[in-house]
């Protein structure tokens, strides 16, 4: 089994303690539970003719307060307080598929396209070499050059499924979701110097961010409006308790500043080549017990490989206070960038080869991207 694999059905098993050994089975048909919680067939009592539980008695029979229809205390007929339409079945706040009983549990896949604008080549250094990025002045006096930002249009899909068992069910609905940005290319690029190891750094604009869900044109699509009411609860995986509470969707969740409510793991992305990435040994996901680090670039080659695909870039989020990794624990699970970098693998980015042949360290046409954390919600 994939230290990916393992990780994801331990996040999920851990989460799934929080709600288990609630509830009883049901009794055979015919039978209820009594009082003293033994199923006994409805209608029968429990000793002989003219003792305390036969018909006019107070414990058994119509007009009884325990057991037949019109009475309020038995456990078994209509128009009681515990068959259809009272507090035990559907609909009501105890039973399966209703309003009150263990809380639904969702798993979240998100993947994206995004589609990067190419630069100005040229050698950065105006030489007469050619080949490597262009970069501009910064306008200060010691002719220091940085990257020229690129422009990014990305659509994110989050897919929304039913826990049950730690196993996905069937999908629920895609939520859609564009977003513009830029991206810049080279060497120590990331903020505060957060990521030696980085080759490149995506941001995106928040202004722009849109749910383009349609469920009128496409039957597979969310209903924001109904995606939004659901209210979720992120939970801790370690411990199954609720660590943040948002009256969002997680897709909007992930991609509003952490300023406005939001966690923003999304809006930015920290870039390490696949070059990069096997000549200096990172991994996306660390070593658990006896299972090793997993998600290394020939890893995922080899998993891309089945679909004709070409790794392009590892993807990590910054585990800063308050965001989506901070709240999970995901520096638990996931490998940094490397050294006391604080940006935790994430993304697996590739291209097709058919359709974009750039193969550098840059980015320059389409490409795909998918999580390898999947987060469990429960509303």
């Amino acid at each position: 089994m994939s230290s990916f694999r393992f990780l994801r059905i331990l996040f999920v098993s851990l989460l799934l303690a929080f709600v288990s050994g609630c509830g009883e089975s049901p009794c055979p048909d015919g039978q209820a539970r009594t009082n003293a919680g033994e199923c006994s067939d409805i209608g029968a009592d429990d000793d002989d003719a003219g003792d305390d539980d036969d018909a006019g008695d107070d414990d058994d029979d119509t007009g009884d307060d325990d057991d037949d229809t019109g009475d309020d205390d038995d456990d078994d007929d209509t128009a009681d307080d515990d068959d259809s339409g009272d507090d035990d079945d559907t609909g009501d706040d105890d039973d399966d598929d209703d309003d009150d009983d263990e809380p639904p549990f969702w798993h979240v896949n998100a993947t994206f396209t995004m589609t990067v604008a190419p630069g100005s080549l040229g050698d950065g250094d105006d030489s007469a070499s050619a080949g490597a990025r262009d970069r501009v002045p910064t306008g200060d006096d010691d002719d220091s050059w940085e990257p020229e930002p690129q422009q990014v249009t990305a659509e994110y899909t989050f897919s929304y499924y039913g826990l049950v068992d730690g196993i996905p069910t069937d999908l629920y609905c895609d939520q859609r979701i564009d977003a513009t940005g830029e991206a810049v290319f080279g060497p120590d690029l990331v903020p505060d110097a957060g990521c030696n190891n980085c080759t490149g750094y995506i941001t995106m604009d928040p202004t722009t961010v849109n749910d383009v869900s349609d469920p009128g044109s496409n039957p597979t699509d969310c209903d924001p409006l109904e995606l939004n009411d659901l209210g979720f609860q992120l939970l801790d995986p370690q411990g199954g308790e609720p660590v943040d509470v948002f009256n969002s969707s997680f897709g909007m969740h992930v991609l509003t500043p952490l300023a406005e409510g939001g966690v923003g793991d999304f809006l930015s992305m920290a870039l390490v080549d696949a070059d990069a990435m096997h000549t200096l040994g990172l991994y996306l996901a660390q070593g658990v017990g006896a299972s090793p680090p997993g998600f290394s670039a020939a890893d995922m080659q080899a998993t891309l490989d089945v679909d004709g695909l070409e790794l392009s870039h590892a993807g990590y989020v910054d585990n800063v206070t308050g965001s989506y990794a901070d709240h999970t624990g995901l520096n638990e699970m996931a490998a940094s960038a490397g050294g006391s970098s604080t940006w935790l693998g994430f993304w697996q980015i590739s291209r097709d080869p058919a359709e974009n042949t750039h193969d550098a360290a840059d980015m320059n046409g389409v490409y795909g991207g998918q999580m390898i954390w999947w987060p469990a919600l429960f509303q």
